[in-house]
């Protein structure tokens, strides 16, 4: 049995996380393929977008997705174990392997003169690239989540109490939304901060917590499981997503500070995610779903290594092959990336994230009561 199919075996309480984290990245790197492409031939513009373009924005709510995964995942980590350096321990040995290794590659390749700055190299080592202004987009675009996601670990152990009590909950979820929408206006401008740092991103992670916390505590009554578990709840959040999406892209930006509904486009997605998730983890309780399949499950399993890697991969291939001149390599130029990022992307997980998650020879499988956390994002 490989490494891969063994892992895949292994027992989980939810295994449709695993498939909604699969699903959220396979959305991610279509997301970027297109937009690499689009952009190869400059047809990517601020201000209103042909009628054609409206449905790319909807790729980017992969993000928003990660996000609310993990809260759900972190907190729970942090409740199933609430001690510091455990729950830090495990966090850097989760995210700091793979990416220090693809640092250590793509750093000289794309950006050697990083290599002379001490300040850069220090905010890439301690994963806060995304503050240093042009630095994550001038070697690999999705590591700017990891600086969000970095952030919401740090407050945690003090966010974790306060979202296990009725009004404090509520509270704190209302107040993120509100420092949200005032940090996309002119929060970030204030503190000369990257707009999508945690302040603009926080509802979405407390969103998943709260999601997880119903779940595992069954603090959801009678008729509000049932109208989770409604098809027709999926269908409101989808049509919520999809509209939300077109919105973005029929005006071509996000956030236009004159208008006040942009502003809180982060607390809205991430409820509609939150819903969406709670839905499936309910309806995949004593019955199958096609969120927790092998194939989405087995995306999920290599969803960091490829999150790491696919973007400079299938921007090599299309600048490599020539798209920007030559439209008709478009086709061959995704497929060469996508190829390669998962060649890539099997070693990664084969010999740098496994090893460390489960040891380089897997023991054998015992049930658990909580799923293990894992890193979710992408950018």
């Amino acid at each position: 049995m490989t490494a891969f199919a063994e892992d895949l075996r292994r027992p989980s309480r939810w295994p449709v996380l695993d498939g909604f984290r699969g699903a959220a990245v396979l959305l991610v790197v279509g997301y970027h393929a297109v937009r690499i492409v689009l952009e190869s031939q400059d047809l990517v513009h601020a201000g209103p977008a042909p009628l054609v373009l409206w449905p790319l924005p909807i790729g980017k709510f992969s993000v928003d997705a990660f996000f609310v995964l993990s809260g759900f995942l972190i907190v729970t980590a942090w409740d199933g174990r609430p001690q510091l350096g455990h729950f830090f321990r495990r966090r850097a040995r989760r995210l700091l392997p793979a990416y220090l290794v693809s640092a250590v590659v793509l750093v000289p390749l794309l950006a050697p003169h990083v290599l002379t700055s001490v300040k850069d190299l220090f905010l890439l080592a301690t994963l806060q690239g995304y503050v240093g202004h042009g630095l994550t987009p001038a070697i690999n675009v999705p590591w700017w989540s990891l600086t969000t996601e970095v952030h919401f670990y740090l407050l945690v152990p003090l966010l974790a109490p306060l979202l296990h009590r009725r009004f404090g909950r509520w509270a704190l979820l209302a107040g993120a939304c509100a420092l949200s929408a005032w940090w996309w206006d002119v929060g970030h401008e204030v503190f000369d901060l990257p707009a999508s740092v945690l302040p603009g991103r926080l509802p979405q992670f407390l969103t998943g917590a709260l999601v997880g916390i119903a779940v595992r505590e069954r603090r959801l009554g009678f008729f509000t499981s049932e109208v989770a578990r409604s098809r027709w709840t999926a269908r409101c959040a989808v049509v919520g997503l999809v509209a939300l999406g077109l919105y973005l892209g029929a005006n071509g930006t996000y956030h236009r500070r004159d208008v006040a509904f942009d502003l809180w486009i982060e607390p809205l997605t991430g409820l509609l995610l939150g819903l969406l998730l709670l839905h499936l983890v309910l309806r995949s309780e004593g019955r199958p779903s096609a969120m927790a399949g092998p194939a989405l499950r087995g995306a999920g399993l290599v969803s960091y290594s490829l999150y790491l890697w696919h973007y400079p991969i299938l921007a090599a291939s299309v600048a490599w092959l020539g798209v920007s001149q030559t439209p008709l390599m478009t086709i061959p130029a995704v497929l060469l990336g996508l190829a390669a990022s998962a060649l890539v992307t099997a070693v990664s997980y084969r010999w740098i994230e496994r090893p460390l998650l489960h040891g380089r020879r897997a023991p054998a499988p015992e049930p658990q009561s909580t799923p293990q956390p894992e890193l979710v994002m992408a950018g």
